[in-house]
């Protein structure tokens, strides 16, 4: 008996993780459809497990059965509203706020956005057509001089993104510093 509740919650951990790992802003990290396929599948699963063992619940309930096992009903909620959480925060860092985010203004190239955390870290994006790929790390700002704070951006994000933006509060601008990289503009 000991070793299939080990099964059972073991299961419904691993589950409810690959659901919260393709929705989790953690590290460095890409989007596209097979991420979307896999939050489908995997928050499919949990909810379907959820209202399957709350319906176990309430019959056992109904039933006057004192002894029912709830924990998993218990972990698949709690999995259930860290998901909620974090699709609610669109992609963002749901644990610290957002202090700015500007976009690439070159329409030549692939798009992309960094976005500043309250937390002193970053997070470098670059948009094609069908997928994105997310590169964090953390800032400084000196004067009016933003430090990107991760040695091998510029390199991982094709050229897209340079370690150096000097800061114009007039032109709401972050001018690259070094030659071959494109601004950013500073989103209202």
């Amino acid at each position: 008996m000991r070793k299939k509740k080990l099964i059972k919650y073991g299961t419904l951990f691993l589950i409810g993780t690959l659901l919260l790992y393709n929705i989790l802003p953690m590290g460095d990290y890409g989007r596209g459809m097979g991420s979307g396929l896999a939050l489908v599948l995997f928050g499919s699963i949990l909810i379907l497990a959820f209202i399957i063992v709350a319906l176990r619940f309430g019959i056992a309930l109904y039933r006057g059965q004192k002894d029912y096992d709830f924990i998993p009903l218990l972990i698949i909620a709690c999995y259930l509203l860290i998901a909620w959480i974090a699709l609610a925060a669109d992609g963002h860092k749901f644990w610290t706020n957002k202090v700015l985010g500007a976009n690439i203004e070159n329409q030549h190239t692939s798009g992309g956005s960094l976005t500043l955390y309250k937390n002193n870290s970053f997070a470098a994006t670059r948009l094609y057509a069908d997928f994105s790929e997310t590169f964090q790390g953390n800032y400084t700002i000196v004067n009016d001089t933003l430090y990107l704070e991760r040695d091998n951006l510029s390199k991982i994000t094709d050229s897209l993104f340079t370690t150096q933006y000097f800061i114009s509060k007039k032109d709401s601008t972050l001018f690259a510093k070094g030659t071959g990289f494109d601004n950013l503009k500073i989103a209202p």
